[in-house]
């Protein structure tokens, strides 16, 4: 299962980040289940790409990337993450996707609030397994779960969806590592 969707993918780059997420993806649930090799652990995509854990529906995997950053978020209940580096570029093309109402007011808008919209909307879209073209244009109705976003090195906005409460989340950013 694995195999077929490493084949779709058709740049050097997408294939890297496809290998490394699942192989460190592996590592984690190796040791949430206590497992000895992450060749016991196989995972798959449903038809709008959200991963799962081959004999394991209990766990609830979310994946997202930016340039060279990747989440990767392992729960017991459903969520959704994404995370976009904080670029001008990406207003215009991110803009045109956004409900106009959300954005008539009488302040300027900024970057990050249009990032912000965009990564929670992607996040709901995660959270609640639907395609991103669900939500294009429309206004997001955030009334009923849990969200929050995070500025991470002032390059990077996170942001997070779930039906649970705050109590239970547990943020572990691990360091960049300088390879020489």
């Amino acid at each position: 299962m694995e195999m077929e969707g490493l084949d779709r993918l058709k740049t050097g780059y997408f294939r890297k980040r496809y290998i490394i997420s699942r192989m460190v993806l592996k590592y984690i649930l190796c040791r949430i289940l206590k497992r000895h090799s992450v060749s016991d652990m196989a995972t798959y995509k449903d038809k709008y790409g959200k991963v799962h854990v081959s004999n394991h529906e209990e766990l609830h995997v979310c994946i997202s990337y930016t340039e060279n950053i990747v989440v990767l978020a392992v729960s017991k209940f459903e969520l959704g993450v994404d995370i976009e580096v904080k670029k001008k570029r990406s207003l215009a093309n991110i803009s045109k996707y956004l409900n106009k109402k959300t954005f008539q007011t009488d302040k300027s808008v900024n970057c990050l609030d249009l990032l912000t919209t965009w990564t929670l909307k992607e996040a709901y879209c995660k959270f609640s397994n639907k395609s991103i073209f669900s939500t294009f244009y429309r206004e997001l109705d955030l009334n009923n779960v849990s969200y929050s976003s995070y500025i991470i090195d002032n390059e990077y906005i996170l942001s997070l969806i779930t039906s649970e409460g705050w109590h239970t989340i547990n943020i572990s950013l691990l360091e960049k590592i300088a390879f020489p």
